[in-house]
C-alpha cells in the first residue's frame, strides 16, 4: 500500500482532463525522424530529438557532481573524528534531487544543492532532547566550515563557496534501531509504507522542537522502482550499474530521454524554473520539487496500473503533464494534500493552505503554461522548428543563455557515467 492513492487519482484525472495535448500529441508528426540512430540505438522522432538536446544541456558537468559527492563524504568523515564516534555510528547518504537522478542546472545560476541525509546511531543521541542532537552536529560542522555553515528548520546549509554546489545537511536517527516503546516517546509511533519501512528515519524539526517522521531514502527508491515500469513500447537499452556494497553513491545524473519519468521530472522542473525566471510567479510560491517528483511520479505508476503503453516517449510526456493538474487531493478539512507517498499523514503540500491560495494559484498557473508551451512543440513540423520552440520554451538557446552562464557549454548527447568512488572508513 503507498499513502499516495495513485492509480484512483489517475483514474480520476482520465475523466476530466482537458485531452487537448494527447490529441496534439496523436496528431503531431511523430512519423517524422532524423536520418541517424540515437545512441540508444532507436531513431528519435522531432519532438524526442529536441527534447533530447534540452535534456543534455541542463544535465549537470559530470566534475561538479563528482566534487559534491566527495564533499559530502568529506563531512561524514570529519564528524566520526571530531565527535568521537565510531566509523558505524553514523552513514551518510544522497536524499532529494541528488537520489533521484533529477538534479538539474537551474537558468542563472551557477550553485546547485546537494542533499544528504547524517543517520547517527541511536545510542549516540539523547532521544529526548532532538534540538540537542541538532546543535551538537551544527556546533561540529561550524568549527570546521565556520560562516559558511547555517541552520534551516531540518537541515544545516554548508556553502562550499567557489565550488558550484552547496550541502543541504540534515541529520537523523534510523528507526530500524528504535523500538516502538521508544518511537512513542519520540512522537514517532506512525506508519511507513511496508516496502520502504527500513528506511525510515526521525529528522529534528525546530520550529515544533521535536522529531519528525521522514523517509527521503524510501522515496528515492519509491521513484526508481517505478521508474523501472516499461510504458513506453519501444525497448529501453540498461545501463550496467557499477556500485561497491556498502557504498551509497550518488546516482549517475545521466539519464536518457527513453527513461521517461527521469526525464520527464527534469524537465519540468526547468520549465518551472524558466517561468519563475520569467516572472510568472515568484519563487516563494513555486511548486517545490518534492511536490513536482511526487506527483509526476504518481501520475507514471497510475498509468501503469491501469494498464496503458505509449508507442513513443513524448505521448507518455503529454499524458504526464495534461494529468498533472488534477493530481491534488482536496480533503474534507477543505485542506490541499500531496501525500508522502512512503510515511503515513505527511503532507508536501501543507504550505498550501497557510498562504491564502498563493501556491495552489502557481501550481495552476505553471500547468497551464507546461501544457501550452508543450502544445507549441508539438505544431512544430521540421526538426529545426521543434530544436527552435524547445531552446526558447526551456532556455537554452545560445541567445537564451546567461551571463554567468556561458562558460557552460551545452553538453554532448551522452557522457560516460560517472564511477562512484568509494568513501573511506567504510562511510556511505
Amino acid at each position: 500500500m503507498s499513502f499516495f492513492p495513485s492509480k484512483t487519482l489517475v483514474a480520476s484525472a482520465l475523466k476530466t482532463r482537458s485531452r487537448r495535448l494527447a490529441e496534439a500529441a496523436a496528431s503531431a508528426k511523430s512519423d517524422v525522424s532524423y536520418p541517424t540512430p540515437s545512441l540508444e540505438g532507436l531513431t528519435p522522432n522531432i519532438y524526442e530529438q529536441a527534447l533530447r538536446e534540452v535534456n543534455d544541456h541542463i544535465t549537470l558537468d559530470e566534475s561538479l557532481v563528482e566534487k559534491a559527492k566527495e564533499a559530502y563524504e568529506e563531512v561524514g568523515r570529519y564528524l566520526v573524528k571530531k565527535l568521537h564516534w565510531e566509523t558505524n555510528d553514523i552513514e551518510i547518504v544522497p536524499q532529494g534531487s541528488a537520489a533521484t537522478q533529477t538534479l538539474i542546472r537551474s537558468p542563472g545560476r551557477k550553485d546547485f544543492d546537494i542533499d544528504a541525509v547524517c543517520k547517527v546511531n541511536i545510542n549516540r543521541i539523547e532521544a529526548d532532547d532532538p534540538i540537542g542532537f541538532f546543535e551538537t552536529i551544527g556546533d561540529a560542522l561550524k568549527r570546521r566550515y565556520g560562516k559558511d555553515v547555517n541552520p534551516k528548520n531540518r537541515c544545516w546549509n554548508i556553502n562550499f563557496v567557489g565550488h558550484g554546489f552547496y550541502l543541504e545537511f540534515t541529520p537523523s536517527a534510523p528507526l530500524e534501531t528504535v523500538s516502538l516503546e521508544q518511537r512513542a516517546s519520540m512522537g514517532l509511533a506512525v506508519a511507513f509504507e511496508p516496502s520502504y519501512q527500513a528506511t525510515a528515519l526521525g529528522v529534528v524539526d525546530n520550529k515544533e522542537r521535536g522529531w519528525k517522521p521522514s523517509n527521503p531514502e524510501g522515496f528515492a527508491h519509491w521513484v526508481s522502482d517505478t521508474a523501472q515500469l516499461q510504458l513506453v513500447l519501444r525497448q529501453r537499452l540498461s545501463e550496467e550499474a557499477v556500485a561497491a556494497a556498502g557504498v551509497n553513491p550518488v546516482p549517475d545524473q545521466n539519464v536518457a530521454i527513453h527513461d521517461t519519468l527521469q526525464t520527464a521530472i527534469r524537465l519540468f522542473k526547468r520549465h518551472r524554473d524558466m517561468c519563475v525566471r520569467r516572472n510568472a510567479f515568484q519563487s516563494k510560491y513555486q511548486p517545490i520539487s518534492v511536490i513536482l517528483v511526487t506527483l509526476v511520479t504518481g501520475i507514471y505508476k497510475g498509468l501503469a496500473k491501469l494498464g496503458h503503453t505509449y508507442e513513443h516517449p513524448i505521448a507518455l510526456l503529454t499524458d504526464l503533464a495534461e494529468l498533472l493538474p488534477h493530481m491534488i487531493e482536496h480533503r474534507d478539512n477543505d485542506e490541499w494534500w500531496v501525500a508522502n507517498p512512503t510515511v503515513e499523514g505527511e503532507n508536501f503540500a501543507e504550505k498550501w493552505n497557510m498562504d491564502g491560495g498563493k501556491r495552489k494559484d502557481a501550481f495552476d498557473s505553471w500547468c497551464k503554461l507546461l501544457a501550452a508551451d508543450l502544445q507549441r512543440l508539438l505544431k512544430a513540423s521540421t526538426p529545426e522548428e521543434a530544436r527552435k520552440v524547445a531552446q526558447e520554451v526551456f532556455g537554452t538557446g545560445s541567445d537564451q543563455r546567461d551571463p554567468d552562464d556561458g562558460n557552460m557549454p551545452p553538453k554532448p548527447e551522452r557522457q560516460h557515467p560517472v564511477i562512484p568512488v568509494k568513501p573511506s572508513n567504510g562511510l556511505a
